[in-house]
């Protein structure tokens, strides 16, 4: 190959490098004066919030991920208890993000608030940090449950709680992510269970590749 050239195509790549780099750093600064501008409203956001009972259950109930992961019973007596949901960005935006749910006065634990973090480290390992849950006396929803004499334990997936998203070790992010992404955007959208289209349309394609799937089977069977 043509040497000349060669070195040529280099000092193109590291000036378009040097524009991404440049574009980047420009977004960045546009996305923290973005959440600088929005953060007062979120603020007044939540405190509307705070006046609709059981926003923030119907809302997690509502979705599709989150309603899967609520189904005790005892999850949703314990989340009407919640008043405010908080999503914060870290500094830089990029390295990872928190979530703080806030609660009123109840019968399962003492904390006021509890939260999740996830943060990205340069290394590309996940850092998970949570607040540990004051449960009040035999009411910790992630305990393990015990089986009576003579039965059998039921599946231990059906015993999961939402609260086991505050376990320091648990570092799956689809919960986190959802809500980040999703939920916190437009909770009343969730609230009002309307439907969002390419969320739908994702899903349905899948559904139906299912149900393709499915019937090519049946024909193979035949």
């Amino acid at each position: 190959a043509d040497q000349e050239s060669l070195e040529k195509l280099q000092q193109i790549q590291d000036n378009l490098e040097k524009v991404n780099d440049e574009l980047n750093d420009r977004i960045l600064e546009l996305e923290k004066e973005s959440l600088a501008k929005r953060k007062p409203f979120y603020e007044t956001r939540n405190k509307v919030i705070e006046k609709i009972p059981n926003f923030w259950l119907t809302a997690f109930l509502n979705d599709r991920v989150l309603g899967d992961v609520i189904g005790e019973q005892s999850d949703q007596d314990a989340l009407s208890y919640m008043t405010q949901l908080n999503v914060e960005d870290h500094e830089d935006i990029k390295s990872g993000y928190k979530i703080t749910f806030t609660f009123k006065e109840n019968p399962y634990f003492e904390n006021k608030e509890i939260f999740k973090e996830f943060s990205f480290l340069e290394n590309g390992d996940l850092k998970v940090s949570s607040s540990p849950i004051k449960w009040k006396p035999g009411k910790d929803l992630t305990a393990e449950p015990v089986a009576e004499a003579g039965k059998k334990r039921k599946d231990p997936e059906e015993g999961i709680s939402f609260f086991h998203l505050f376990a320091e070790e648990d570092e799956d992010t689809l919960i986190g992510e959802r809500i980040k992404e999703d939920i916190w955007l437009n909770p009343l959208k969730k609230y009002l269970n309307e439907a969002d289209e390419s969320d739908d349309m994702g899903y349905s394609d899948f559904d139906g590749q299912d149900d393709e799937d499915g019937d090519d089977d049946d024909e193979d069977a035949s």
